[in-house]
């Protein structure tokens, strides 16, 4: 599979974070970026996509639903091939 073939979904409620990921990605050559600021947009964005995501980067720390829970919803849909965990946490 080629860079610019990967479809990946970046999770993270600091935008400027989320805008650096996403910025680091496009250099790399991925074209395929979907964006959420939280777990519950993330779920949504995934419901809504004909085909599943590869990749997904998720921070930890995130109001209403945090990377955990998050995970554990991904694997019960079994809809994405990687994650990726973030945190600024100690």
């Amino acid at each position: 599979m080629l860079v610019e073939d990967v479809s990946v979904m970046v999770v993270e409620d600091d935008a400027f974070q989320r805008r650096m990921l996403v910025r680091m990605l496009n250099d790399m050559g991925v074209n395929k970026i979907d964006q959420a600021p939280e777990g519950q947009a993330a779920l949504e964005i995934l419901l809504d996509r004909i085909e599943p995501i590869d990749i997904v980067i998720s921070d930890l720390d995130m109001p209403n639903m945090d990377g955990m829970e998050l995970i554990r919803h991904l694997g019960q849909q079994q809809s994405v091939g990687s994650v990726i965990v973030t945190s600024g946490l100690d």
